[in-house]
């Protein structure tokens, strides 16, 4: 069975939108994350994050963000070289905050994007 191709311009709101977990909603302390790295066609992965306690915009829980924090790629990406929270750490151990969702998704989209299939799948499986 052949699988349609996806057209999502917006890659990395709807990956965060669709493995984004919320802890302890409705108190003081809530707190989102994406416990799984985006993972590219060519196998190029980082972490992606917003909310509250990181680097994003809008700072809140949100449905759509501006900004992600971006961390720990699995190679150098120059592109998000003025956004490396501390320019002396390894790029591949670094955090990168304030990332714009248009850069994040050309970096995506250079990488071959993300696998439909995979997609579906990881969401099917988390």
């Amino acid at each position: 069975m052949q699988m349609k191709a996806i057209e999502i311009d917006d890659w990395a709101n709807a990956w965060f939108k669709a493995f984004k977990e919320i802890t302890n909603p409705n108190s003081q302390f809530t707190h989102q994350q994406v416990p799984k790295k985006l993972t590219c066609k060519d196998g190029f992965t980082f972490s992606i994050q917003a909310g509250p306690t990181h680097y994003s915009t809008p700072k809140a829980l949100a449905d759509h963000y501006d900004a992600f924090e971006i961390g720990f790629p699995s190679a150098s990406e120059p592109i998000w070289n003025q956004w490396q929270e501390d320019p002396d750490q390894d790029p591949t151990e670094s955090v990168y905050g304030w990332v714009p969702s248009d850069i994040i998704n050309h970096v995506i989209e250079f990488h071959g994007g993300i696998d439909p299939e995979n997609f579906v799948l990881e969401k099917l499986v988390k």
